[in-house]
């Protein structure tokens, strides 16, 4: 039996906001099927992570793999709602609505 393929890879992830480093030395492998749960306290990074996976934060350092298809191919769910605050009420309903109708009239 062959190992599935690796979709998404980290290696020597850092996060830095101003003087706090938020993630330090993140090592992260998932292969294709695999599903991922990040556990831990708050304040630990797993938000920050998710945004790097999900291509909301590209300000980071280390080597970053994604599938092919980029992050448009990795799906997260927040224990939180969550809304993009530079977006419109608008623009962060229609992001929930298929692709092919987004661009439709509300």
């Amino acid at each position: 039996m062959t190992n599935p393929k690796m979709i998404i890879d980290i290696r020597d992830g850092k996060k830095v906001f101003g003087s706090f480093t938020a993630l330090t030395d993140i090592n992260l492998s998932i292969r294709q099927g695999e599903i991922l749960t990040l556990l831990g306290p708050s304040g630990c990074g797993k938000t920050t992570t998710l945004r790097i996976l999900l291509g909301l934060d590209k300000d980071f350092s280390g080597s970053f793999q994604l599938p092919e298809g980029g992050s448009d191919r990795i799906a997260a769910v927040f224990q939180e709602p969550v809304l993009l605050p530079w977006r419109t009420v608008e623009q962060n309903v229609r992001l929930a609505l298929p692709k092919s109708l987004r661009t439709k009239n509300l």
